[in-house]
């Protein structure tokens, strides 16, 4: 029998009956006695149980429908529909497939299965940056279609590795040459969540029947889309490896708290705290702050609350006993104090791409001022937004670039997104000069991909000298005319 399409799918509440064709992977579909109470596997029901695990129409099966709505589909949402897809097939499924699908239930329930590798290498960092990166709202076709098609490759790694017995709780899957733009968007979102956490607070916090000591996160409208899956892999965090308390304020009157689900550390004593300060402040009768998830989150009732910011933060701070000081424990310099010296290029004429690490926002922003100045069109990535738009317009304008300029310094060289763009840029066969700021040791492979390509070693010429080398080594068609 050939093998079913995967479509995304925007079902209603009501259990209708699944029309002749079609099986509907979700968890209202699962028949009586396959899943387990109080856990939701469905890639395992599919190896357990075929497409006998749920419910379907009586014709062959020619479509299997995934949720799209919300947060969804899942990583185990997708891989069962795969499973399924194969099974239906006719295909054997490998051996190897259990261990990916226990590692899918396990990160559906809130564990990290893969903590022990870097989230861009790892099956759900890479599954989250195909599902934002594609556009998001997967009830525009146009991101379906994206989505699938990041799918189908993921998938076929999936089972590549699978076959091969690959364990994927140990070993870092995701190669970037046939997952560039994915690691492109994960380097970003960290770099942006880093930002946040930057202009947020970071405490020590005491939770009431909870560890002694845990990293407490205070984040204010945060851009990053990944923000959670950071914060509980961030070993800057005060007690190292993760923040296990978090409030995130959405808006000047929405907050959101939680903690870590696996630690089921209970935080409705705050929630109470809470909920008494406001009706106390507007005489209300009925309960405004809630708790949900065995105390593990805490918001309002309606959202908006009627307490100051800095009346939450400081009740929040109370009921934690939290220490650190009310400003972000500092952290090393990240640039973001410097103002970009000019807006970005956009227009059809040929440009220069910057390549750089933000932490030397300094110095790059000084280089290409200057040449600003002179009339090259300069693009950098001054403004771009966090998100799928951030993202494609990054891929995007490297892609059409006419040259790329990479400011090299120890920072840049450990930055994973500066690596990744040199990478792309070697592959798409881009002319490129590499700046090196101060004396830096070319590691990760850049000195191999590096040492054939036009350079400039600025911290050893004198200025005039490195002045007039530069402007040699940039085509004259990237300068604007005068007029």
């Amino acid at each position: 029998m050939s093998a079913p399409e995967i479509a995304i799918a925007f079902f209603s509440g009501e259990d209708a009956p699944v029309p002749p064709g079609e099986l509907h992977v979700r968890e209202r579909r699962l028949r009586p006695g396959v899943a387990v109470p109080g856990r939701l596997e469905l890639a395992k029901a599919v190896l357990e149980h075929g497409t006998s695990a749920f419910e379907h129409g009586d014709a062959p099966i020619t479509r299997i429908l995934v949720p799209g709505d919300g947060l969804r589909p899942t990583l185990d949402d997708v891989l069962a529909a795969t499973f399924l897809q194969k099974r239906i097939a006719g295909e054997t499924l490998p051996e190897g497939a259990a261990a990916f699908a226990e590692y899918v239930a396990l990160q559906r329930e809130g564990h990290q299965p893969g903590a022990s590798i870097p989230l861009e290498r790892s099956l759900e960092g890479t599954f989250m940056a195909i599902r934002n990166v594609g556009g998001g709202q997967l009830s525009v076709p146009e991101n379906a279609a994206r989505f699938m098609a990041a799918w189908k490759k993921m998938a076929e790694l999936i089972l590549a590795s699978a076959r091969e017995g690959v364990d994927p709780f140990s070993v870092p899957l995701f190669p970037k040459p046939q997952f560039m733009r994915e690691h492109l968007f994960l380097a970003r979102d960290r770099d942006i969540y880093r930002q946040d956490v930057t202009a947020g607070e970071r405490w020590l916090v005491e939770i009431p029947r909870g560890a002694p000591q845990v990293s407490g996160l205070i984040l204010r409208q945060p851009k990053s889309l990944l923000f959670k899956q950071w914060s509980r892999r961030d070993p800057d965090a005060p007690t190292g490896g993760s923040y296990s308390f978090m409030g995130v304020q959405w808006g000047e009157d929405e907050w959101v708290f939680t903690t870590d689900p696996i630690l089921r550390l209970s935080i409705a004593g705050l929630g109470r705290e809470l909920d008494a300060a406001e009706r106390k402040k507007t005489a209300s009768e009925e309960p405004c702050w809630l708790d949900r998830y065995d105390g593990t989150l805490v918001a309002h009732r309606r959202q908006h609350t009627a307490l100051a910011p800095t009346e939450v933060v400081e009740i929040a701070r109370r009921w934690s006993g939290a220490r650190g000081g009310r400003k972000t424990i500092v952290l090393p310099p990240d640039g973001s104090h410097v103002p970009p010296p000019f807006a970005p290029y956009e227009g059809s004429e040929p440009y220069v791409f910057v390549s750089y690490s933000h932490r030397d926002k300094e110095p790059v922003y000084a280089e290409i001022g200057s040449l600003h100045e002179q009339g090259f069109r300069i693009w950098y990535d001054q403004g771009i937004r966090g998100g799928s738009d951030w993202t494609s317009t990054l891929e995007h304008k490297l892609k059409e670039s006419a040259f790329v300029l990479i400011f090299i310094s120890p920072d840049a060289v450990e930055s994973p997104n500066v690596r990744d763009e040199i990478h792309f840029a070697l592959e798409k066969k881009k002319p490129l000069l590499a700046i090196h700021l101060v004396e830096t040791d070319l590691r990760h492979g850049l000195e191999f991909r590096l040492n054939r390509m036009q350079a400039l070693l600025k911290h050893r010429l004198p200025a005039e000298e490195y002045k007039a080398n530069l402007a040699r080594a940039l085509p004259a068609s990237l300068r604007a005319a005068r007029s």
